[in-house]
């Protein structure tokens, strides 16, 4: 089974896998069958976990609501109102901004799984790659569907509006400014006026999960190619290499706030430091013509190790890839799972990061705009990381 089969296989018979929903607990059923024709069933592990799935994108109708009631509030009280509004802009940005998942107490927890599969090498153990993509799929940002680069624009002023108006309310009332003077009153008829933007964070998702077969089944896809590819032939749970154990992951939940790498290096950190484990993170591969190592992580501060990534663009220039090099500005992948607690990682994605592409959690996202060419190339470029990562004679410092 090829890769762009394997992933029209998990469409197929399981459709949309929205995080912590039966479909995708079947889907990562019907995964670790795969990873057990590599690794066998005593090598291929399913870790459970419980996790608050609605808290990250629930909670925007509270910030939205917030907003509102502090802008009202400003006519009667600016103190009551700058209160509110400081409050906001701080679970705004730590909760939903920076991923710190401060509400999710507030909200109830659903089941979801990871599945880790394990191929030992033929002599002693140096280190441990693990090759990782995530089985769920989104549910539809529907202003982005709609409205393309016009929809995200606005999403990102809602965003700012959120944080700036706080700010401004906050600062107002600190300094005990009347509601009555200009310096108050002409930036609250600007907040005004552009509160209708704040629709697109009320109502970001639409109606229906997407297939997600660029976001995340390629890359996943491309985890189990690494797998197939390196499995010793007639020797379940082995791989061909000398010193480099290789493990794949299908992350569980990502969607919703990268819940399933954060339940595995939760449980498991302590042994991941102990056999020198790095993350090779696999993120939409739409095709091969945007090629991207991250460098890091605005939203998160995750930060990725400059000699991992020099060893990923040499074997991406091996393989004859053009690819680029960038932070991600906008969301998180789970590899900043891995980097935020000290553990080597890294990612790449396989769509452009300069502007919206229009299969981005929109239901574009399926089999239709999915090309064999994106997979296939970091397959090439995933072979020639890991058998140069397994020969060489000192493995580098990965700060």
């Amino acid at each position: 089974m090829e890769m762009y089969a394997f992933v029209g296989q998990i469409i197929e018979r399981f459709g949309p896998r929205s995080p912590g929903s039966d479909a995708e607990r079947l889907a990562q059923q019907w995964v670790a069958q795969q990873f057990q024709t590599l690794a066998g069933p005593g090598q291929v592990q399913v870790q459970r976990f419980r996790a608050s799935m609605t808290a990250k994108f629930v909670s925007l109708k509270l910030f939205v609501g917030l907003f509102v009631v502090s802008m009202v509030l400003a006519w009667f009280s600016l103190p009551i109102a700058g209160a509110i509004g400081l409050l906001n802009t701080v679970l705004f940005l730590g909760h939903f901004v920076l991923y710190r998942d401060w509400l999710d107490p507030l909200f109830a927890k659903a089941d979801s799984s990871n599945v880790i599969a394990t191929l030992e090498p033929a002599g002693k153990v140096r280190s441990t790659l693990i090759i990782a993509g995530h089985v769920d799929s989104a549910t539809e940002f529907q202003w982005w569907y709609r409205f393309g680069q016009a929809g995200i624009t606005a999403t990102v002023l809602a965003g700012f509006m959120l944080v700036l108006s706080g700010l401004f309310l906050g600062i107002a009332a600190l300094i005990g400014a009347e509601f009555a003077t200009p310096a108050v009153r002409f930036p609250w008829f600007f907040f005004a006026l552009l509160a209708p933007l704040q629709v697109t964070n009320w109502s970001m998702h639409g109606d229906r999960v997407v297939d997600g077969a660029i976001d995340n089944l390629s890359g996943l896809a491309v985890a189990w190619g690494v797998g197939r590819h390196f499995a010793k032939p007639g020797a379940l749970g082995q791989n061909t290499l000398q010193h480099t154990r290789i493990k794949l992951v299908s992350f569980g939940s990502e969607e919703c706030g990268l819940k399933g790498s954060r339940a595995l290096v939760r449980e498991f950190e302590q042994e991941l430091r102990a056999e020198n484990a790095v993350l090779l993170n696999m993120e939409s591969f739409k095709d091969d013509q945007n090629l991207t190592i991250l460098t890091g992580e605005a939203f998160t501060g995750a930060r990725y190790p400059r000699a991992l990534n020099d060893r990923l663009g040499a074997a991406m220039r091996e393989a004859g890839c053009s690819f680029t090099e960038t932070t991600l500005m906008v969301g998180a992948t789970d590899a900043t799972s891995f980097a935020n607690r000290g553990l080597p990682a890294t990612c790449v994605i396989g769509l452009t990061s300069t502007k919206l592409d229009p299969t981005y959690h929109t239901r574009l996202d399926n089999m239709e705009h999915l090309e064999r060419s994106g997979m296939e190339a970091m397959l090439r470029v995933l072979v020639r990381f890991t058998e140069a990562w397994d020969s060489a004679d000192v493995l580098p410092e990965l700060k």
